[in-house]
């Protein structure tokens, strides 16, 4: 009996743990891309909403009510570029460490070519990086 409790316990602690573990694991960056899109979405919505209901005969309270509309869908997509905005900056970070790394791990003996091709991919990660970040910055 005590040891059918004792793994009955054990069972829970450990389900527990998954549990815990799970909640507290951050969102893959596909996915804060796609909360974004759905929050620009229903911020576009909000928007339109509000554009369609505002006329000459609007009361304070409806300006006002569409106007907090607009807000509450606002922070929304504010908060989900913020975390696309880290999922690239964490692109990046990690792309330029590794580059260093791979750099700094070069064979002294190796020639040149090899070295350069021994950079490849680093490089390849770091212009990845930077084409998520030329999509978000419209920098011209």
């Amino acid at each position: 009996m005590t040891t059918t409790f004792s793994r009955s316990v054990s069972l829970l602690a450990c389900g527990a743990l998954a549990l815990s573990l799970a909640a507290c694991s951050s969102p893959a960056p596909e996915e804060n891309e796609g909360a974004a899109c759905d929050a620009y979405g229903e911020f576009a919505t909000t928007v339109d909403d509000a554009r369609a209901s505002l006329s000459a005969s609007s009361t304070i309270e409806e300006i006002t009510a569409a106007r907090d509309e607009v807000q509450q869908s606002y922070e929304k997509l504010q908060e989900a570029l913020v975390e696309v905005n880290k999922d690239r900056d964490s692109l990046l970070e990690d792309a330029w460490a590794d580059f260093d790394k791979a750099i700094n791990d070069i064979d002294p003996t190796m020639t040149v070519p090899d070295a350069v091709a021994s950079l490849q991919e680093e490089v390849a990660a770091i212009e990845a990086a930077k084409q998520g970040l030329d999509e978000s910055l419209t920098c011209s």
